[in-house]
Protein backbone atom coordinates (compact mmCIF):
# COMPACT_ATOMS: atom_id res chain seq x y z
CA UNK A 1 0.00 0.00 0.00
CA UNK A 2 1.44 3.35 -1.03
CA UNK A 3 1.79 5.81 1.85
CA UNK A 4 0.33 9.27 1.21
CA UNK A 5 3.00 11.97 1.33
CA UNK A 6 2.62 14.71 3.91
CA UNK A 7 2.40 18.21 2.46
CA UNK A 8 5.01 20.69 3.67
CA UNK A 9 5.77 24.27 2.69
CA UNK A 10 9.34 25.46 3.20
CA UNK A 11 10.85 28.94 2.97
CA UNK A 12 14.64 29.32 2.99
CA UNK A 13 17.18 32.13 2.90
CA UNK A 14 20.89 32.58 3.38
CA UNK A 15 23.62 35.16 3.06
CA UNK A 16 27.01 36.35 4.24
CA UNK A 17 28.17 39.73 5.49
CA UNK A 18 30.47 40.59 3.79
CA UNK A 19 30.41 38.20 0.81
CA UNK A 20 32.53 36.13 1.23
CA UNK A 21 32.69 36.28 5.01
CA UNK A 22 30.68 35.15 8.03
CA UNK A 23 27.24 33.96 7.00
CA UNK A 24 23.96 32.54 8.21
CA UNK A 25 20.94 30.64 6.92
CA UNK A 26 17.35 30.29 8.01
CA UNK A 27 14.40 28.07 7.14
CA UNK A 28 10.73 27.80 8.10
CA UNK A 29 8.86 24.49 7.70
CA UNK A 30 5.05 24.68 7.68
CA UNK A 31 2.70 21.70 7.82
CA UNK A 32 -0.93 22.34 8.72
CA UNK A 33 -0.96 24.25 12.01
CA UNK A 34 2.63 23.31 12.79
CA UNK A 35 5.59 25.58 12.09
CA UNK A 36 9.27 24.94 12.75
CA UNK A 37 12.17 27.37 12.41
CA UNK A 38 15.79 26.35 11.74
CA UNK A 39 18.97 28.38 11.42
CA UNK A 40 22.73 28.11 11.48
CA UNK A 41 25.91 30.00 10.69
CA UNK A 42 29.40 29.67 9.26
CA UNK A 43 32.34 31.99 10.03
CA UNK A 44 33.72 31.80 6.48
CA UNK A 45 31.28 31.29 3.62
CA UNK A 46 29.36 32.95 0.76
CA UNK A 47 25.80 34.00 -0.03
CA UNK A 48 25.30 31.05 -2.38
CA UNK A 49 26.64 28.46 0.04
CA UNK A 50 24.27 29.69 2.75
CA UNK A 51 21.32 29.55 0.35
CA UNK A 52 22.18 25.94 -0.43
CA UNK A 53 22.76 25.02 3.21
CA UNK A 54 19.35 26.39 4.17
CA UNK A 55 17.59 24.08 1.70
CA UNK A 56 19.77 21.09 2.61
CA UNK A 57 19.07 21.51 6.32
CA UNK A 58 15.34 22.08 5.84
CA UNK A 59 14.84 19.01 3.63
CA UNK A 60 17.05 16.88 5.88
CA UNK A 61 14.88 17.84 8.86
CA UNK A 62 11.88 16.02 7.33
CA UNK A 63 11.68 12.56 8.87
CA UNK A 64 9.44 11.08 6.18
CA UNK A 65 8.82 11.37 2.45
CA UNK A 66 6.92 14.60 1.79
CA UNK A 67 5.34 16.63 -0.98
CA UNK A 68 7.22 19.92 -0.64
CA UNK A 69 6.68 23.41 -1.96
CA UNK A 70 10.01 25.14 -1.39
CA UNK A 71 10.25 28.93 -1.75
CA UNK A 72 13.59 30.72 -2.17
CA UNK A 73 14.68 34.18 -3.30
CA UNK A 74 17.83 32.64 -4.84
CA UNK A 75 17.64 32.15 -8.59
CA UNK A 76 21.07 30.51 -8.33
CA UNK A 77 19.66 27.71 -6.21
CA UNK A 78 16.32 27.34 -8.00
CA UNK A 79 17.84 27.21 -11.48
CA UNK A 80 20.73 25.11 -10.28
CA UNK A 81 18.56 22.35 -8.83
CA UNK A 82 15.91 22.41 -11.59
CA UNK A 83 18.12 22.94 -14.68
CA UNK A 84 21.87 22.99 -14.32
CA UNK A 85 22.48 20.10 -11.94
CA UNK A 86 21.58 17.40 -14.47
CA UNK A 87 24.32 18.49 -16.88
CA UNK A 88 26.78 18.89 -14.04
CA UNK A 89 26.17 15.30 -12.99
CA UNK A 90 26.55 14.05 -16.56
CA UNK A 91 29.82 15.98 -16.86
CA UNK A 92 31.19 14.56 -13.59
CA UNK A 93 30.56 17.88 -11.76
CA UNK A 94 32.28 20.01 -14.34
CA UNK A 95 30.86 23.01 -16.18
CA UNK A 96 30.57 23.22 -19.97
CA UNK A 97 33.93 25.02 -19.83
CA UNK A 98 35.45 21.92 -18.17
CA UNK A 99 35.93 23.72 -14.86
CA UNK A 100 34.89 22.32 -11.46
CA UNK A 101 31.37 23.32 -10.44
CA UNK A 102 31.44 25.84 -7.62
CA UNK A 103 29.98 24.55 -4.35
CA UNK A 104 29.85 21.02 -5.75
CA UNK A 105 30.02 19.59 -2.22
CA UNK A 106 26.78 21.31 -1.26
CA UNK A 107 25.07 20.64 -4.58
CA UNK A 108 25.71 16.92 -4.06
CA UNK A 109 24.22 17.11 -0.57
CA UNK A 110 21.20 19.00 -1.89
CA UNK A 111 20.59 16.39 -4.59
CA UNK A 112 20.80 13.70 -1.93
CA UNK A 113 18.37 15.62 0.34
CA UNK A 114 15.79 15.82 -2.46
CA UNK A 115 15.69 12.12 -3.28
CA UNK A 116 13.00 11.09 -0.77
CA UNK A 117 10.64 13.93 -1.59
CA UNK A 118 8.45 15.33 -4.34
CA UNK A 119 9.49 18.97 -4.60
CA UNK A 120 8.19 22.04 -6.42
CA UNK A 121 10.78 24.80 -6.42
CA UNK A 122 9.42 28.36 -6.33
CA UNK A 123 11.17 31.71 -6.59
CA UNK A 124 9.92 34.55 -4.41
CA UNK A 125 11.18 38.12 -4.59
CA UNK A 126 13.23 38.99 -1.52
CA UNK A 127 12.44 41.94 0.77
CA UNK A 128 9.08 42.45 -0.92
CA UNK A 129 6.77 41.95 2.05
CA UNK A 130 6.31 38.18 1.92
CA UNK A 131 5.75 37.16 5.55
CA UNK A 132 7.77 33.96 5.54
CA UNK A 133 10.54 35.33 3.35
CA UNK A 134 10.98 38.09 5.91
CA UNK A 135 11.08 35.54 8.74
CA UNK A 136 13.82 33.44 7.14
CA UNK A 137 15.75 36.58 6.24
CA UNK A 138 15.76 37.56 9.94
CA UNK A 139 16.72 34.04 10.99
CA UNK A 140 19.65 34.02 8.56
CA UNK A 141 20.86 37.45 9.65
CA UNK A 142 20.61 36.55 13.33
CA UNK A 143 22.63 33.36 12.79
CA UNK A 144 25.67 35.12 11.29
CA UNK A 145 28.66 34.62 13.62
CA UNK A 146 29.95 38.06 14.55
CA UNK A 147 33.69 38.06 14.16
CA UNK A 148 36.28 39.29 16.63
CA UNK A 149 37.43 42.75 15.67
CA UNK A 150 40.07 43.44 18.32
CA UNK A 151 42.31 45.42 15.97
CA UNK A 152 39.73 48.11 15.36
CA UNK A 153 40.15 51.58 16.84
CA UNK A 154 37.02 52.36 18.86
CA UNK A 155 35.37 55.57 20.02
CA UNK A 156 34.82 54.09 23.48
CA UNK A 157 36.47 51.33 25.52
CA UNK A 158 34.51 49.25 28.02
CA UNK A 159 36.41 47.22 30.64
CA UNK A 160 34.45 44.86 32.90
CA UNK A 161 35.19 42.84 36.05
CA UNK A 162 32.91 40.71 38.21
CA UNK A 163 33.08 39.00 41.59
CA UNK A 164 30.78 36.25 42.80
CA UNK A 165 31.09 34.69 46.28
CA UNK A 166 29.52 31.52 44.91
CA UNK A 167 27.23 30.67 42.00
CA UNK A 168 23.70 31.38 43.11
CA UNK A 169 24.88 33.81 45.80
CA UNK A 170 25.72 37.50 46.07
CA UNK A 171 27.92 39.03 43.42
CA UNK A 172 28.77 42.30 41.81
CA UNK A 173 30.02 43.83 38.60
CA UNK A 174 31.88 46.96 37.64
CA UNK A 175 32.44 48.56 34.25
CA UNK A 176 35.02 51.21 33.45
CA UNK A 177 34.25 53.32 30.37
CA UNK A 178 36.87 55.38 28.60
CA UNK A 179 36.13 57.84 25.79
CA UNK A 180 37.99 60.78 24.28
CA UNK A 181 35.98 63.16 26.46
CA UNK A 182 35.40 61.29 29.69
CA UNK A 183 36.35 58.35 31.94
CA UNK A 184 33.81 56.95 34.41
CA UNK A 185 32.58 53.80 36.15
CA UNK A 186 29.25 52.09 36.68
CA UNK A 187 28.58 49.10 38.93
CA UNK A 188 25.90 46.87 40.34
CA UNK A 189 25.29 44.22 42.99
CA UNK A 190 23.00 41.19 42.75
CA UNK A 191 21.91 39.24 45.84
CA UNK A 192 21.34 36.09 43.78
CA UNK A 193 23.47 35.59 40.69
CA UNK A 194 26.14 33.59 38.89
CA UNK A 195 29.48 34.62 37.42
CA UNK A 196 28.14 34.27 33.88
CA UNK A 197 25.09 36.40 34.63
CA UNK A 198 27.30 39.06 36.16
CA UNK A 199 29.57 39.17 33.11
CA UNK A 200 26.56 39.77 30.86
CA UNK A 201 25.14 42.36 33.25
CA UNK A 202 28.47 44.23 33.39
CA UNK A 203 28.51 44.61 29.61
CA UNK A 204 24.85 45.64 29.52
CA UNK A 205 25.37 48.17 32.31
CA UNK A 206 28.36 49.69 30.58
CA UNK A 207 26.81 49.77 27.10
CA UNK A 208 23.68 51.51 28.36
CA UNK A 209 25.78 54.50 29.44
CA UNK A 210 27.53 54.86 26.06
CA UNK A 211 26.12 56.86 23.15
CA UNK A 212 24.81 54.26 20.64
CA UNK A 213 26.48 56.23 17.82
CA UNK A 214 29.95 55.45 19.24
CA UNK A 215 31.86 52.29 18.33
CA UNK A 216 32.78 50.28 21.44
CA UNK A 217 35.65 47.91 22.16
CA UNK A 218 34.71 45.60 25.05
CA UNK A 219 37.39 43.99 27.21
CA UNK A 220 36.14 41.12 29.39
CA UNK A 221 37.71 38.27 31.35
CA UNK A 222 34.95 35.87 30.25
CA UNK A 223 35.23 33.56 27.24
CA UNK A 224 31.55 32.73 27.80
CA UNK A 225 30.61 36.38 27.39
CA UNK A 226 32.58 36.90 24.20
CA UNK A 227 31.61 33.60 22.56
CA UNK A 228 27.97 34.11 23.46
CA UNK A 229 27.97 37.61 21.99
CA UNK A 230 29.95 36.81 18.83
CA UNK A 231 29.14 33.18 17.97
CA UNK A 232 26.15 31.69 19.79
CA UNK A 233 23.60 34.48 20.05
CA UNK A 234 22.57 34.41 16.39
CA UNK A 235 21.59 30.75 16.60
CA UNK A 236 19.82 31.28 19.93
CA UNK A 237 17.72 34.08 18.50
CA UNK A 238 16.94 32.13 15.35
CA UNK A 239 15.70 29.18 17.44
CA UNK A 240 13.56 31.33 19.72
CA UNK A 241 16.22 31.52 22.47
CA UNK A 242 16.74 27.78 22.57
CA UNK A 243 19.94 25.78 22.27
CA UNK A 244 20.70 23.15 19.66
CA UNK A 245 18.84 20.54 21.72
CA UNK A 246 15.70 22.64 21.78
CA UNK A 247 15.96 23.58 25.46
CA UNK A 248 15.70 27.20 26.69
CA UNK A 249 19.17 28.73 26.94
CA UNK A 250 20.68 29.58 30.29
CA UNK A 251 20.61 33.23 31.36
CA UNK A 252 17.92 33.98 28.76
CA UNK A 253 16.73 37.18 30.43
CA UNK A 254 20.24 38.63 30.48
CA UNK A 255 21.00 37.62 26.89
CA UNK A 256 17.74 39.15 25.65
CA UNK A 257 18.60 42.39 27.46
CA UNK A 258 22.09 42.31 25.92
CA UNK A 259 20.69 41.73 22.41
CA UNK A 260 18.35 44.72 22.76
CA UNK A 261 21.13 46.93 24.13
CA UNK A 262 23.64 45.80 21.49
CA UNK A 263 21.26 46.32 18.56
CA UNK A 264 22.60 48.81 16.01
CA UNK A 265 25.94 49.33 17.75
CA UNK A 266 29.40 48.73 16.33
CA UNK A 267 31.11 46.46 18.86
CA UNK A 268 34.42 44.61 18.98
CA UNK A 269 35.67 42.20 21.65
CA UNK A 270 38.77 41.15 23.55
CA UNK A 271 39.25 38.57 26.32
CA UNK A 272 41.93 39.12 28.97
CA UNK A 273 42.74 36.27 31.34
CA UNK A 274 43.03 37.46 34.96
CA UNK A 275 45.83 34.98 35.66
CA UNK A 276 48.01 36.67 33.03
CA UNK A 277 48.65 39.74 35.12
CA UNK A 278 51.18 41.19 32.70
CA UNK A 279 48.47 41.26 30.00
CA UNK A 280 45.83 43.07 32.07
CA UNK A 281 45.24 46.61 30.75
CA UNK A 282 46.06 49.42 33.14
CA UNK A 283 42.42 50.44 33.21
CA UNK A 284 41.36 47.04 34.62
CA UNK A 285 43.94 46.72 37.38
CA UNK A 286 42.08 48.67 40.11
CA UNK A 287 38.64 47.30 39.32
CA UNK A 288 38.81 44.15 41.49
CA UNK A 289 39.70 46.13 44.59
CA UNK A 290 37.01 48.70 43.87
CA UNK A 291 34.45 45.96 43.39
CA UNK A 292 35.45 44.39 46.71
CA UNK A 293 34.73 47.69 48.47
CA UNK A 294 31.36 47.95 46.71
CA UNK A 295 30.36 44.45 47.85
CA UNK A 296 31.52 45.13 51.41
CA UNK A 297 29.53 48.36 51.52
CA UNK A 298 26.44 46.57 50.21
CA UNK A 299 26.74 43.94 52.94
CA UNK A 300 26.76 46.51 55.76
Amino acid sequence: MTQTQSEVTIYTDGGSDPNPGPGGWGAVLISGDHQKELSGGDPNTTNNRMELQAAISALSALNRSCKVDLYTDSQYMRKGITEWVFKWQQNNWQTSAKKPVQNADLWKLLVQATERHTIEWHWVKGHAGNKYNEIVDRLASAAIPRQDQTNLTADAYLYTTVSCLKNGGRGGWIAYIKTADNDYEVSGVEDVSTANQLHIQAVIGGLKTIDPALSVHIVTTSDYMKQGATQWIGGWQGRGWRNGSGDPIKNMAQWKDYAATRLGRKVSWEVIKEKKKDKIPEEMRPLKAQLKHILEAHAE
